[in-house]
Formats: C-alpha cells, structure tokens, sequence
C-alpha cells in the first residue's frame, strides 16, 4: 500500500508493510523505537514486539528507501478491537503518518467484522490525545493509571462502521417483524484432529498443557469430537522401540484414527501445502520426513471435512493467512471458558471444509488449534 505524505521540505512515498515476512526486518528497530517512548508507552517485554509481528497484529510504515517511519501495534478481542501503540518517527510528526496507520487498522477490524476499536491514553499526553480525538476517538470513561506515575487515562472508543443488526433496523423498520431466531442445529458435534505435539503437551505437563487439557476436556463434555490421523500412529511407530511398551503409542492406538486419503487427492494436497507450509524447504527440493507427516495431518483433517487440526507446530501456524486466502478460511470468535466450550489462546485455523476460522487474542501465548 502507497501513499505520499508532504514534509516541510519535500513529498515523500510511504508504504505500509503488512507481511509478516516484511515486517520481521524492523521489529528491533520498532523496539528500540517503543523503548525511547517509555513515558507515552509504558512497558511491554522483548517478546511481545515478536508476537505482534508473528500474529499479523502490527503494520509498519517505511519511506521510498525503506527507512522506519512509523508502525502500530493493535489487537483486541471480538467486538471490540484495541490500539496498543502508534508511532512516527520524529521527522515524520505531524505529516499523517500515524493517520495512515490507524485507517488501516481501521479497515482491517472492519473486515473482520470488529463494532469498535478502543485506545488507552494518558490524560497528560495531549498530542496524543488530539490525534486521537481528531480520528474521532471519544472519551467514554476514565481509569487510573499506574502507581509509579498517578496518571488518568482516557479510555478512548471509535464506533466502526461495520454492518450490524442495529444498522439493519435502522434502514428497514418494516422488516424486523419478520426477523426470527434459529433453533441451533441438532447434529453431530464437531470434529477436531488432534496433532502429536498436542498429545506431549498433555502427557509430559508441558507449559501448553493446560490449554491442550482444556481441548481433550471439551470432548468430553461432548462440545467436540477428537481423532488422531493414521500418520500420527505411523509418526510414534517410528520412534517406538519396539521392545518396550510406548504409553503414548498405546493411547494413540485407542483414539479414533482418520483414514488416510486416497493418493490422488493426498498427493494434490500435499504439492499445495508443501509451498504454503515449508516454502523455502520445498523449493530446495529439501522436505524431510517430519515434513511430510506434518503436511499428512492437514492433508487428513482437510480430507476428512475436520472442523479443526489442533496444533503447535510454528510452520503452520505461520502460514495462517496464506492458508486463509488459499482457502477460504473465515474468521470466528473466541468461546467463553464459562461455557466450558473450547478456549483458544492464540490462533485457530480451521481446515476449508469445516466451521472455519483464524483468531488472535493477545500477547505472549505460543499455543494455539489449528
């Protein structure tokens, strides 16, 4: 995305990366940046910079020679979107960068479908509270700020324009007599495949394992089914000896086990998920076997009309947006740990056949369904 901004001295080209793979070049740069602003900005870990990046949650704005002029970081949870910090370089003040910014955070929550997107800002940052106000960001309520510092923050609200049903009573009066409610659907609860690292999380009291727990907790409360591929018995055979008894292999043994798909379809999936999931391995023609038992999981789940592969495996939560536009794959909301329904803490990305989605929801968390 480009774009020309006017300085005092001349007009400047600014693009706006969104790519995590554009984006991961200026994330020490954007730390660096974020760490001379402590007094607007407060405190976030090394980390947190990485995750945003990671999770599609920070765009950057760079001039013609791909200097770092700006970025924001944002997130949020479904209604209500959150802006965690927007930033211009120095020079770049007061020329519309962070504008820029904030209208494509903007438009991507509306996309995805967000009612309103909230900034937290300290009542004594008046720049920042102008730039806020003037993108038409109201003051809803007021909060207190930390101890060390004893500020007021202005707890910021902007109502998006995303279509809703209010908007949908306000244009057609005459027809909400005839909106109803459906019934949900009787049928069969949806079916989730489990992948290996998953199982180790539970079994070897992995840090992800009370999230993992909380998915084997969900079949058993009948809100999902579990399965296992055939791969992945294959995948623990391999690394079995055969002379001592695998606990794990045993309980993979007894888990419902997907079918492996027929070679013609299997090997047509496999070709495009390859160059999605390991694009660089692939070119080189350098896949290894893991790989490939990676890349039959979700060639089984997809097969099979899963409405989920449940994993950890980076590689492919990495192609998370590659795997949406290639798919189709939607975007839902987290479930409420109340309903003891499933809880996701970071990404979900369900296979194209199933009840689809990719979610986010905040920083530090490294586990997620996909």
């Amino acid at each position: 995305m480009r774009g020309q901004i006017n300085t005092s001295k001349q007009t400047v080209e600014i693009r706006l990366l969104t790519l995590r793979h554009e984006i991961e070049p200026y994330v020490g740069r954007i730390r660096e940046a974020a760490d001379r602003e402590k007094a607007a900005f407060g405190f976030l870990p090394a980390r947190a910079y990485d995750e945003f990046a990671y999770q599609g949650r920070m765009i950057v704005a760079v001039d013609s020679g791909s200097a770092l002029v700006g970025y924001t970081l944002f997130g949020g949870a479904l209604p209500q979107g959150r802006i965690f910090q927007t930033w211009a370089s120095p020079d770049f003040r007061g020329q519309g960068v962070g504008r820029r910014l904030l209208l494509e955070v903007i438009r991507v929550l509306e996309e995805s479908s967000y009612l309103s997107v909230r900034a937290d800002v300290a009542s004594d940052l008046k720049d920042a509270n102008g730039f806020y106000s003037d993108l038409g960001f109201e003051v809803i309520r007021t909060r207190p700020g930390g101890k060390t510092r004893g500020r007021t923050i202005n707890v910021r609200v902007l109502e998006l324009s995303t279509p809703s049903l209010l908007d949908f009573a306000i244009a057609n009066p005459s027809a909400l007599g005839s909106l109803s409610i459906a019934a949900p659907l009787a049928g069969r609860a949806p079916l989730y495949v489990l992948d290996l690292n998953v199982i180790f999380d539970v079994t070897k009291q992995r840090v992800r394992g009370p999230a993992a727990s909380r998915v084997m907790a969900a079949a058993f409360e009948n809100d999902v089914r579990l399965a296992i591929t055939a791969e992945l018995v294959k995948e623990l055979e391999r690394h079995s000896k055969p002379e001592s008894s695998d606990p794990v292999l045993e309980l993979a043994k007894a888990l419902p086990r997907l079918p492996l798909p027929p070679r013609s379809s299997g090997d047509a999936y496999m070709a495009e998920l390859a160059l999605i999931v390991f694009p660089d391995r692939t070119r080189d023609g350098k896949l290894t076997v893991q790989d490939r038992s990676d890349l039959m999981h979700l060639v089984a789940a997809i097969h099979e009309c899963a409405a989920g592969f449940v994993t950890s495996e980076k590689a492919i939560l990495r192609a998370a947006k590659l795997l949406h536009s290639r798919y189709g794959l939607g975007r839902v909301d987290k479930r409420d740990s109340q309903s003891r329904r499933l809880l996701i803490q970071d990404c979900f990305l369900r296979s194209s056949h199933g009840s689809r989605g990719f979610v986010g929801s905040g920083v530090g968390s490294d586990w997620a369904a996909a």
